[in-house]
């Protein structure tokens, strides 16, 4: 929760305490939430074709552009070697932008990347071959490859579209499945009044003045009672302190006045109730 004033932040949280008042304040309060972005997955859902995961100097890649900011959280790939491997991605002039060094066991698994995507083309996801020849002894990572079933491009609608290999487009290589979520996002509402009343004027602001107002909330009319013989002006307010409606009581006795609401909108308002003796609000809502 927000709370405004003027357009200035004052705090950000579900509470806050006013400074010293010396006259009734409206403060302008909005509620924020943030939501996770969408999470879709694209990509050769599984591997297709032989179990063979390859060996020898041929590091290949994936091929992509992205067409909206983005998260690439995860991809599944298949293998019958396990070791460490060190994924990029690089973008279109071979910059490795993000890597992530990762032992992949035997058979298939998801590795969690986490690599932040900003629109561009041309981007590849690929492997270090230096990495590769450590652990496996040449530049292929032993990770598989399918060459059936293949139908660039795999695409997420504005966001990232897959759009074939450094070996064409009859190959799928290493990463399948790609999990990708879209930025979180931000809903504000509408920002509402609350009103800070400080009371002051004639005689004491009494707290337990003896007077009820009923109903609440109040469709046609509500009934302000007195405890006791009073003559005073009761002002209908709107929350910014503006005048509605002013209507003036004299009882001898103790008893009861009418306020007339015909033609109020609805919404909540003040009662401001001023004798010769105190000044008290009340809060109210015409529904």
């Amino acid at each position: 929760m927000t709370n405004k004033q003027g357009g200035t932040l004052l705090t950000n949280g579900s509470s806050y305490t006013t400074p010293p008042l010396a006259t009734t304040t409206t403060y302008w309060v909005d509620n924020t939430l943030s939501y996770p972005g969408d999470v879709e997955f694209t990509g050769q859902t599984y591997h297709s074709g032989t179990a063979y995961s390859g060996s020898g100097n041929t590091n290949s890649n994936v091929e992509f552009d992205v067409l909206g900011n983005a998260t690439l959280v995860s991809v599944k790939v298949y293998t019958d070697t396990p070791g460490d491997r060190e994924i990029q991605l690089k973008n279109s002039a071979g910059t490795v932008l993000n890597s992530l060094l990762v032992n992949i066991p035997i058979d298939s698994s998801r590795v969690t990347l986490n690599f932040p995507l900003v629109p561009g083309t041309n981007y590849e996801l690929t492997t270090n071959p230096i990495v590769n020849n450590s652990s496996f002894g040449f530049n292929g990572p032993r990770l598989r490859r399918s060459s059936t079933g293949v139908t660039y491009p795999y695409q997420v609608a504005n966001v990232i579209s897959l759009t074939g290999s450094n070996q064409g487009g009859s190959f799928y290589y290493y990463f399948y499945d790609w999990e990708v979520q879209e930025p979180s996002y931000v809903c504000v509402s509408d920002r509402v009044p609350v009103v800070a009343d400080i009371t002051t004027g004639i005689g004491a602001i009494n707290t337990n003045d003896g007077i009820l107002v009923y109903p609440n909330p109040a469709s046609y009319e509500v009934t302000v009672e007195f405890a006791e013989a009073t003559v005073a002006t009761v002002e209908l307010t709107d929350l910014s302190g503006r005048v509605i409606k002013t209507q003036n009581i004299a009882l001898s006795t103790p008893g009861t006045a009418k306020l007339d609401l015909t033609g109020i909108a609805k919404g909540s308002y003040q009662l401001r109730i001023l004798s010769d003796k105190s000044e008290s609000v009340k809060r109210i809502t015409v529904k």
